[in-house]
C-alpha cells in the first residue's frame, strides 16, 4: 500500500511517478496504444475471480478495451518496471458510465487499485464532475465501498440471465 509514499514527481513526459518504500511505481495517462495490453489484463483479472472460460468468452466484448474508448475516457495505468500492472478508464459523465478498473492478479493487494482510484477521482473533480456512477462486478463492490462509494441499485446482466450487478455511486 502507499501509506508511506516517499516522493512523487512528474517526469519529462508528464507522467506522475511515485516511489514507495522499496519499489518505483509509475502512474501515467492511458494511451490508445495500451488497448491490447489493457484487454489482456482485464481478462486475466476477471479469470482471477474463478469465472469459467465460458463466462469469460460471453463477456469478451465487454472486456475489450479499444483505442477509441481510451481516447474518450479518463484513463490511467500503473506500471512497475515499465510493465502495466493495472488500469482504470472511465467515461467522464455522472450518469451510469462505462469503464474498466482491473489490476493484474499478481498485483492485487499491493494498493494499485487505490492509486488508480485517487487518480481517476481527482481528474473527475478537476473537470467539474459532481459524482460518478457505474455498474460493478459483484466481487469488486467491496473495494468500491472501502473507497467510499455507495451501492445505489442493481442492474441485471444482459449476458448472464439472473446475474445482478451492483450500481455504485461516488460523490466527488
Amino acid at each position: 500500500m502507499y501509506k508511506s509514499i516517499k516522493l512523487f514527481w512528474y517526469n519529462i513526459s508528464g507522467c506522475l511517478c511515485i516511489i514507495s518504500d522499496m519499489n518505483k511505481h509509475k502512474l501515467r495517462i492511458a494511451v490508445p496504444e495500451d488497448a491490447e495490453e489493457l484487454t489482456e489484463i482485464a481478462i486475466l483479472s476477471k479469470q482471477y475471480w474463478g469465472y469459467s472460460d465460458k463466462m469469460i468468452n460471453l463477456w469478451l466484448p465487454e472486456l475489450t478495451v479499444t483505442p477509441e474508448f481510451i481516447e474518450k475516457s479518463i484513463g490511467f495505468v500503473i506500471e512497475e518496471s515499465n510493465v502495466i500492472k493495472g488500469f482504470w478508464c472511465r467515461m467522464p459523465k455522472g450518469e451510469l458510465s462505462e469503464g474498466f478498473l482491473f489490476v493484474e492478479p499478481k498485483s492485487i493487494g499491493k494498493g494499485y487499485g487505490k492509486v488508480l482510484w485517487d487518480a481517476v477521482m481527482g481528474e473527475s473533480r478537476r473537470i467539474g464532475l459532481k459524482y460518478l456512477t457505474w455498474e460493478s462486478d459483484p466481487n469488486a463492490a467491496s473495494f468500491y465501498e472501502k473507497m467510499g462509494a455507495k451501492q445505489i441499485g442493481i442492474k441485471y446482466s444482459l449476458v448472464i440471465r439472473g446475474r445482478q450487478l451492483p450500481i455504485m455511486r461516488y460523490n466527488l
